[in-house]
């Protein structure tokens, strides 16, 4: 106790050139000793005092207590007079005192006879003879940052759409607000989204202008589906909560812990109207459900492509963490590649319009966004440049991590010449690491792919040609970088490269981002070429066929 009395009465606080000298009165803000002496004073204060308890079922409640937010409840007017006149006396010997102010008065009285309750405004009850406003009917008063009439919790609007126009009108780039949103505003309403009491019209009506303003940020077509929006970031969509599934859970969640709780808590959730809220779903709504969300992503033609995304949760690490010098352009057109909404005349052609839909290179291929990506001719110099992009990037990592680093050597094998992307001679092992972007099927996965691209050099005449040109007696060891066009990578992959020490986990997202802007780059540069692309050399059948949509 000496310690806390010096503590308190010779700290200072200086901010600036300026010392602050305590009042010695109260307890310091944010210190996080203060909660712990506050409440053991509190706590002898109001010990002492379950003569005035009441019943409700199995609960005995006589007061409820967070921090300096105090209830008090009695079973008639004297009672309660009395118990504040004590709870007066025991403030005074701590130096602290009620603030009238902001105190107020709930009766409530039952008719058995008539079998209704009713609130009675005829009470009077005073502190320091200041009498305290009394609750009406109709009036309501707010208790831990949550609107309560006499029934109850009472229903509160969100509020969310001057919150949603402040961000709108804010001089940041698309991601930043991106960020924002879904890191401080909509935070900001759980705790009226746990406590308080909303009805689902009005959970609709916050998640529509939310998906508005997210579709004008990132330059979202209105077909996008809105699963894109409110599903998580690691099974490919932009993790912005939908409310109505943010409600349900943290209501869901906190409604659960009662059962695991003290005895009063138990107490609790044995209640029949407690226990029928603990599962707090919204029926027939896709969005009351993680999974709901994600199914009906993954059935979607244009983001199908998108299951197993989850697989690698490194990969969208750029969608949080976006460099600042990332042009906000570059961004959105990074997210519309990844959710397969760019315009391409395949997608253009939806809803009867009469658009030409085969592509311009000679192919006789639809023009799609899968096509562009990997297989269209006209294009080809920029598919090979964003792969080049790739194994460029990861040998600058490499390098940096003081490896010897050779870029796509000629290895003369019995059949033919091999070229791996990269041949990394470490002290005790060589490692080759050849680089691939696929298409996202979902027929042939990307692990499956993976095992393909690891087979193809994992071949005795390969290993030969490499000892011979770096060595003998050294272990040699095959690894893939396996990406498809939307950025997700194969999971094997991300554990060889994190196994061996190549990459870290930071790295996969910036490769995903980088992989998506030259794709975007690739489509752009589609729609500038001339009409003649019939001319150059077309892709084969194969890759045709695994392109289309």
């Amino acid at each position: 106790m000496g310690y806390l009395r010096t503590y308190f009465s010779t700290s200072r606080l200086q901010i600036g050139k300026d010392l602050i000298h305590p009042k010695h009165r109260g307890v310091k803000q944010g210190d996080p000793m203060s909660p712990w002496l506050f409440n053991l004073a509190l706590d002898q204060i109001l010990e002492g005092q379950e003569e005035y308890a009441i019943t409700i079922g199995a609960i005995v409640l006589n007061q409820m207590a967070y921090a300096d937010d105090l209830i008090l409840f009695a079973s008639s007017q004297e009672e309660m007079q009395k118990r504040i006149e004590r709870l007066t006396i025991g403030l005074g010997r701590l130096g602290l005192e009620l603030n009238a102010r902001k105190c107020c008065v709930l009766s409530i009285r039952g008719d058995k006879k008539r079998k209704f309750s009713f609130v009675d405004t005829d009470v009077s009850i005073s502190v320091d003879g200041t009498r305290l406003p009394v609750v009406t009917a109709v009036s309501e008063f707010r208790y831990l940052g949550v609107q309560f009439n006499w029934k109850g919790v009472a229903r509160t609007p969100l509020d969310l759409e001057k919150l949603l126009v402040r961000l709108n009108r804010a001089a940041l780039k698309p991601q930043q607000k991106l960020i924002v949103l879904k890191k401080f505003l909509l935070p900001r309403l759980q705790h009226q989204l746990t406590f308080g009491r909303l009805h689902k019209g009005e959970l609709v009506k916050g998640d529509k202008a939310v998906r508005r303003v997210v579709r004008r940020w990132l330059r979202l077509p209105a077909d996008c589906p809105n699963s894109a929006i409110h599903t998580p970031a690691r099974f490919g969509g932009l993790g912005v909560n939908s409310l109505e599934t943010l409600y349900s859970t943290l209501k869901e969640s906190r409604l659960t812990q009662l059962s695991y709780g003290d005895e009063e808590d138990a107490a609790i959730a044995s209640n029949p109207a407690v226990r029928g809220l603990m599962s707090y779903k919204f029926r027939g709504s896709v969005m009351s459900s993680r999974e709901g969300l994600v199914e009906d992503l993954h059935r979607r033609l244009d983001t199908r492509g998108l299951q197993g995304y989850e697989k690698v949760p490194a990969v969208n690490s750029w969608l949080d963490h976006a460099p600042t010098n990332l042009a906000g352009h570059d961004f959105q057109e990074a997210i519309r590649v990844r959710l397969g909404c760019m315009g391409t005349p395949s997608r253009l052609s939806r809803g009867g319009r009469s658009v030409d839909t085969i592509c311009k290179c000679g192919s006789n291929a639809r023009m799609s966004l899968p096509h562009i990506a990997q297989a269209c001719s006209i294009v080809s110099g920029l598919r090979i440049k964003r792969h080049n992009n790739v194994v460029l990037y990861v040998a600058q990592i490499l390098k940096e991590k003081k490896y010897d680093v050779i870029m796509e050597p000629r290895l003369q094998t019995e059949r033919g010449l091999r070229k791996p992307d990269l041949v990394i001679l470490a002290k005790k092992e060589i490692i080759v690491l050849d680089v691939q972007i696929r298409p996202d099927s979902v027929v042939c996965t990307l692990d499956a792919c993976n095992r393909e691209k690891i087979a193809k050099y994992n071949q005795p005449y390969v290993l030969d040609a490499i000892r011979d040109r770096f060595g003998h007696g050294l272990p040699i060891k095959v690894i893939a970088l396996t990406y498809n066009w939307r950025g997700a990578a194969a999971q094997q992959s991300y554990q060889d490269c994190i196994t061996n020490k190549l990459l870290r986990w930071r790295h996969f997202g910036p490769i995903s981002r980088m992989i998506l802007r030259d794709t975007a780059r690739m489509l752009w540069a589609y729609w500038h070429a001339p009409a003649d692309g019939a001319t150059r050399p077309t892709a084969s059948a194969e890759v045709l066929m695994d392109c289309a949509e």
